[in-house]
């Protein structure tokens, strides 16, 4: 895989995970009540964070699973499944449990900071967003491929910031009904087959690790 595929790749499986389109709808929900600066610095204090998350993930992830005794096989193996589980719901038009649970969905005016939880965590750095990081960062061997793995870490949340900005400026007139469904759907099927090659890959690695 030369490097742009390997750009490729990583663009659109983050996108996919971090999936911004899907998180709009609960953006809009959760900022409702503040006026429009309030909801940009929620939209950025919340994309900074989760950039931040993703990006220690990739560059300490193999250190972490080292030192909880767990093979790179095996988180390849249980990343797929999040993510399998995750494009099962998207393919039903409907954000995952994984994602995010049911009180999380609910706007509370006694949350502490709501950009930090749950917009941050679990919305955009959630479970598969921090598998398709560590996934990615241990397929990059050359230098350059890490870069691109950080460089496609901030493209993805600074597009999610521009769609909170978008959408904090125009309300959810942004995406109707069926097109929030029909793209939700799409992406879920690329979801779902990234989740199938990374459990194909993890197999195939554990079978052949000495």
């Amino acid at each position: 895989m030369d490097l742009f595929q390997f750009a490729l790749l990583s663009l659109s499986s983050l996108f996919i995970t971090v999936d911004p389109i899907a998180a709009l709808p609960t953006f809009l929900a959760l900022t409702a009540e503040g006026n429009l600066r309030e909801k940009l610095l929620s939209a950025r204090q919340a994309c900074l964070l989760a950039a931040g998350i993703l990006l220690f993930f990739a560059l300490s992830g193999q250190v972490v699973l080292r030192f909880l005794g767990v093979t790179l096989p095996a988180f390849q193996i249980a990343g797929g499944l999040v993510l399998l589980s995750i494009a099962h719901d998207m393919l039903m038009a409907q954000r995952s449990a994984i994602q995010e649970s049911g009180t999380e969905r609910t706007p509370r005016a006694e949350e502490d900071d709501l950009a930090v939880s749950p917009l941050a965590i679990p919305i955009l750095a959630g479970p598969g967003a921090i598998s398709t990081s560590v996934l990615l960062a241990e397929r990059a061997h050359r230098l350059a491929e890490k870069l691109v793995v950080f460089l496609a870490i901030c493209l993805v949340l600074l597009l999610t910031y521009g769609l909170f900005r978008l959408a904090a400026k125009t309300g959810s007139a942004l995406l109707g009904p069926k097109a929030f469904r029909m793209m939700t759907r799409l992406m879920g099927l690329l979801l779902a087959a990234f989740a199938v090659q990374f459990i194909v890959n993890g197999i195939r690695s554990a079978l052949t690790e000495p």
